[in-house]
C-alpha cells in the first residue's frame, strides 16, 4: 500500500526539510533567474501580514482579530536574500526569490 503522508514524513526526515502538508492556495513558479511563491490571503491587508527571514527560514504570518494564516518557507542557498521582495494585491501575496548571479560555474572534468 502507498501512503503519501508517510512518504512525505520520511522525505521530511531524510532531507531535513518540512514540506507544507496543505498546498491549497500556494503556487510556485521558477525560471533560471528566480523562484516565485504566490500565497492566497483573501481578506488580509498589507498591515495584517508580516514576513520575517531568520537564517534560511522565511515565516509568513497573516493575522486579524477574526482569522490567521501562516506559512514557513525554507530559502535555498542559491537565493540572494538581500533581493527578496514581496507584494500583496487583491488577496494574493507574491514573494520573489531572485537567484544569486554567480551560482553557475563550469566544472572541469579531470
Amino acid at each position: 500500500m502507498y501512503f503519501p503522508f508517510m512518504f512525505s514524513n520520511l522525505l521530511d526526515e531524510a532531507l531535513n526539510v518540512k514540506f507544507p502538508t496543505d498546498l491549497r492556495g500556494i503556487h510556485f513558479d521558477r525560471n533560471d533567474e528566480r523562484q516565485v511563491v504566490e500565497y492566497e490571503l483573501p481578506g488580509f491587508k498589507k498591515s495584517d501580514v508580516s514576513l520575517k527571514l531568520v537564517g534560511n527560514v522565511l515565516d509568513v504570518v497573516a493575522k486579524t482579530e477574526k482569522k490567521d494564516k501562516s506559512l514557513r518557507l525554507y530559502v535555498s542557498q542559491l537565493v540572494d536574500k538581500e533581493a527578496i521582495s514581496s507584494t500583496l494585491e487583491d488577496g494574493l501575496l507574491k514573494i520573489v526569490f531572485p537567484f544569486k548571479k554567480d551560482n553557475k560555474r563550469e566544472i572541469v572534468i579531470t
